[in-house]
């Protein structure tokens, strides 16, 4: 929803004219065509054109039932206050689950799981 709102920010600023795109990518750290882009969008479908586009990637390396599992784990581990680190994940999934995961990859699984940053 965050990414929605900066997005329709921007695109209001373009689309009414009251900014360039240039100058609304310089204030916002976007680029001018990423802005361009979402203004165009916005002026052909309204609040449509700016939604989430479905992204296409590589599928999960975990199953359903493995992911419940480090969900569950996770959980747990956050209930009795005890931190969860990218390595601490990496090791859980390499001897739980016989998954080989980078410590980068962990640290992405848990920012999805609601942890912002490293040492957060």
């Amino acid at each position: 929803m965050e990414r929605f709102l900066h997005r329709l920010h921007c695109a209001v600023l373009v689309a009414t004219g009251q900014l360039s795109a240039s100058a609304v990518a310089r204030i916002y750290g976007d680029s001018p065509s990423a802005v361009t882009k979402w203004a165009v969008r916005f002026r052909a479908h309204g609040l449509g054109g700016l939604r989430e586009e479905q992204r296409s990637g590589r599928p999960s390396t975990l199953s359903a039932a493995q992911a419940g599992k480090l969900a569950r784990f996770v959980g747990e581990r956050r209930a009795q206050s005890q931190p969860v680190t990218g390595p601490l994940l990496a090791d859980f999934i390499e001897r739980s689950l016989a998954v080989r995961l980078t410590v980068r990859q962990c640290w992405r699984i848990l920012k999805k799981m609601g942890r912002d940053a490293p040492g957060v």
